[in-house]
């Protein structure tokens, strides 16, 4: 005697409809966290350069800082150019700042184990 599993109609289709639902919201949350971190990271980077005097353009006294900041979540990093003139003061102080940044949140970023080595490269440049 072969037994045989006989299965209600319905079972496929609602594990279908099941799946597209579960992984659409999925998706919407993982969107959500993406564009919260984003709008975050942002603002932080802004707040780093807050109460310095940095021009776009060059003059006497001022020296010019190019640096790269890094942000991220497991699989994915992005990274920002920062070029600015400063006084040589607030230039380092932006450095140390930017180069903060970089080792808080640099550190749940795809690549994380050379961002710090990175960063301070580039600040010691």
């Amino acid at each position: 005697m072969k037994v045989v599993a006989v299965q209600a109609p319905w079972v496929i289709p609602a594990v279908i409809a099941f799946s597209v639902v579960f992984y659409g919201l999925l998706g919407c949350v993982i969107l959500q966290g993406y564009r919260w971190l984003k709008r975050k990271a942002q603002t932080t980077q802004e707040a780093a350069l807050e109460g310095l005097k940095i021009h776009d353009d060059p003059a006497p006294g001022l020296v010019e800082v190019v640096f790269h900041t890094y942000y991220g979540f497991i699989a994915f990093t992005h990274e920002t150019k920062h070029e600015f003139w400063a006084t040589p003061d607030d230039a380092r102080e932006a450095l140390r700042r930017l180069h903060r940044f970089n080792l808080v949140w640099g550190m749940f970023a795809h690549g994380a184990v050379l961002i710090p080595l990175v960063s301070y490269g580039n600040f010691l440049a």
